[in-house]
């Protein structure tokens, strides 16, 4: 990326010639130093004998690597007290002398635009004042899912919801509360690569990558599932698990579209 900074063409006060100064790094002020000593050597003569040095202000563009830097500099001048040449920052602030006599240009002030980053799905949708609307649109999501099922399958889907659903009251909001944290784990990968890919759906996105996405959804609930201690729930999961792939890359693109709805 190219970024342009102010930099200063001045005379020297005792023989005119030309000196460019670019906001100063080790380098530029070691070959700056070196310069005036061969174009103007320090002399006992008062450069207030002869004429003043002039400036003048001229664009120059480097290239960077990274965020645009803005970069603030001064300009050289002579400095009436002993007619040495001295730098003067924006604010008129008169700089030490260094460099064999030479005074000494103050580094650059550099601030450095960062690029904001895309919010985590974390960010996005486990704020204690997201997550519950969030959990709310998860439960009507599986009773559409549900309801649009059919065949042998859909039968099996259905029945396994209706199990959780009768279970206990309040079970299957609290599953999906408990999930939630795991599920979204799981889809941050997903979620940070659309984001920069620059991609305009994640519904598209979810549904292109259908395979490795219901697989990551799936080891969370196949680990709850392990660990569970309620007998009637684990039966109810085994029925529906071996075409739990194919449901669940269905519902992707919905899934995508609730994670949007809340990401903006």
């Amino acid at each position: 990326m190219a970024s342009s900074i102010a930099a200063v063409m001045s005379t020297s006060p005792t023989s005119g010639a030309f000196l460019m100064v670019l906001g100063p790094s080790p380098s530029i002020a070691a070959t700056m130093c070196l310069v005036t000593a061969f174009f103007d050597p320090r002399t006992v003569m008062s450069p207030r004998s002869g004429p003043d040095g002039s400036t003048c202000q001229v664009s120059v563009t480097l290239t960077t690597v990274g965020p645009p830097l803005e970069v603030t500099v001064g300009k050289w001048q002579t400095w009436q007290a002993t007619g040495a040449l001295a730098w003067v920052d924006p604010g008129g602030n008169w700089a030490s002398s260094a460099c064999s006599g030479l005074p000494a240009a103050p580094k650059p002030r550099v601030t450095r635009k960062n690029t904001p980053m895309a919010a985590t799905l974390n960010e996005i949708l486990l704020t204690p004042d997201t997550q519950p609307s969030v959990v709310a649109d998860c439960m009507t999501l599986i009773e559409q899912e549900v309801a649009g099922k059919s065949g042998i399958s859909g039968t099996a889907v259905k029945l396994a919801y209706k199990t959780a659903k009768t279970f206990a009251k309040g079970y299957l909001q609290a599953t999906v509360e408990s999930l939630l944290p795991d599920l979204v784990t799981q889809l941050e990968p997903y979620w940070a690569d659309f984001s920069a890919s620059g991609g305009s759906g994640f519904d598209d996105y979810l549904a292109k990558h259908s395979d490795a996405v219901s697989e990551s959804l799936l080891s969370v609930t196949d680990a709850r599932a392990k660990i569970s201690d309620r007998p009637v729930i684990i039966k109810a999961y085994g029925t529906v698990r071996g075409g739990a792939a194919k449901h669940i890359t269905a519902a992707l693109p919905n899934v995508g579209a609730l994670v949007q709805k809340y990401a903006g």
